[in-house]
């Protein structure tokens, strides 16, 4: 399976961190889910899958600059809108857990003309790795 990782720079200069794993047609992107690569790459055998690390967290470049966190939850949908930008992604599947659940939310909300579809994975959908390829970005089946 092909995999890369690397960073990229947002219009504010600071470095994101991301690592993309298959070449399927669809993409996912799942944000500050880099720790959790080896539970999601089996999405991999039929989609591209990009994981990264939200600004100053993770592998993301450490932020000093307090005027590059004032946006909050604003700033981590414009990251994500940036790491679609930066890949040529459209449309694009989105994934998000906990915080990240109202980022991915939001993100569909305001680019609704680029995202197929948001999800917040289950906790038993991640253990026990049960999906199917309906439509949407990942889908439970029995």
């Amino acid at each position: 399976m092909a995999t890369s990782e690397g960073y990229l720079t947002t219009q504010d200069g600071v470095r994101l961190f991301f690592q993309k794993m298959g070449i399927g047609p669809r993409t996912v992107v799942i944000p500050n889910a880099a720790y959790m690569f080896e539970d999601f790459k089996y999405l991999a055998d039929d989609r591209t899958v990009i994981f990264y690390d939200l600004r100053n967290r993770g592998r993301s470049e450490s932020v000093t600059d307090a005027s590059k966190l004032k946006g909050g939850v604003h700033l981590d949908v414009e990251d994500l809108e940036t790491i679609r930008r930066h890949f040529g992604i459209r449309p694009v599947d989105v994934i998000g857990h906990s915080y990240l659940g109202m980022v991915v939310a939001l993100y569909a909300m305001k680019y609704r003309h680029t995202c197929r579809g948001s999800s917040p994975p289950k906790k038993s959908s991640v253990q026990s790795r049960h999906f199917s390829t309906a439509p949407g970005p990942v889908r439970r089946s029995r």
